[in-house]
């Protein structure tokens, strides 16, 4: 059986809908998409189940040993920054808290530093944290299709329709990449910033 639709259709008919359904939630206030119900899902289940479980928060990974083995498919996420530049944001970071040891208070810190002292950089940050929170969001309402695309296919007997539910998983799997991508360069950001915090002060 030929699938009655292309790869242009496809995405040609979900941004008119995405629009529609946009439209639709402001316009009556329903708060489901542009609202906090999208997001929890997707933070529930990229951030807490295989972000905080398998993959690890950049505040660890920026700061984990490199010989650490590293799934191929992750490799760039996970990889951690230089050893200079490691031990650089680790001293400035014990001269300012007392403590020495990588962790999501590390992170915690070194933001609420960079947002009082660096309105620049933490203008950069916002966006870095909107793009990896949009591409997050986007992955899960793709991932989310894929089912009801499956769940067509089976209860209508229109099987094309599973193409268009491995589209849709490509098109997560892609999202879902991007995300962690900019979700590192993230934290990335935080740390990185506290040395050039350290410059300016000195200056």
């Amino acid at each position: 059986m030929s699938i009655p639709f292309t790869v242009y259709d496809f995405f040609g008919l979900l941004s008119t809908g995405v629009i529609w359904l946009l439209g639709i939630d402001h316009a009556f206030g329903m708060r489901w998409i542009l609202g906090k119900q999208l997001g929890a899902g997707a933070a529930w289940l990229f951030e807490r189940q295989l972000v905080a479980r398998r993959l690890g928060y950049p505040s660890t990974n920026l700061f984990a040993d490199k010989n650490k083995k590293t799934p191929r498919l992750f490799k760039h996420y996970r990889e951690p920054l230089p050893g200079e530049t490691t031990k650089a944001i680790l001293k400035r970071y014990e001269s300012l808290s007392g403590s020495k040891s990588p962790s999501e208070a590390m992170f915690i810190f070194c933001f609420n530093l960079v947002k009082e002292r660096s309105p620049t950089t933490y203008g950069r940050l916002q966006t870095f944290l909107n793009v990896y929170g949009f591409c997050r969001n986007m992955s899960f309402a793709a991932l989310l299709l894929s089912v009801v695309f499956v769940a067509a296919a089976v209860i209508r007997g229109v099987y094309a329709m599973l193409y268009l539910a491995l589209i849709s998983v490509f098109a997560a799997a892609v999202l879902f990449f991007r995300y962690i991508k900019f979700f590192r360069l993230f934290g990335r950001e935080v740390f990185v910033s506290l040395l050039g915090l350290e410059e300016r002060k000195s200056t």
